[in-house]
């Protein structure tokens, strides 16, 4: 996994137009989380209210991973969705809420 645990990786779906979403790629695409969720690596996944849109956090052992992590969602796979990976650096308690100096 990530040797730094502060280190999530956000992947961004981003909307495809003209593309509808199925039953059936719905349930492949909460498959895909259940089985990420299984492995460890899943750490929140929504939909955004207010945007035709969403993201997964995940954990990663490097960016390059979570890309190939993104690249295995079925809605990326049909074509429903595109994507961008990001690296968070999260601020918590164990950081004392702040970027390592």
């Amino acid at each position: 996994m990530n040797a730094d645990v502060n280190l999530k990786y956000v992947i961004f779906l981003h909307a495809v137009e003209g593309q509808t979403l199925s039953r059936e790629l719905h349930s492949a695409h909460a498959e895909h989380l259940k089985e990420l969720d299984r492995r460890g690596i899943l750490v929140l996944a929504g939909p955004f209210i207010e945007h035709n849109s969403g993201m997964i956090v995940i954990n990663a052992a490097s960016k390059n991973k979570a890309v190939k992590i993104a690249e295995t969602d079925p809605f990326i796979i049909q074509g429903y969705r595109t994507y961008e990976v990001r690296t968070l650096e999260s601020c918590c308690k164990a950081s004392n809420y702040r970027k390592p100096d």
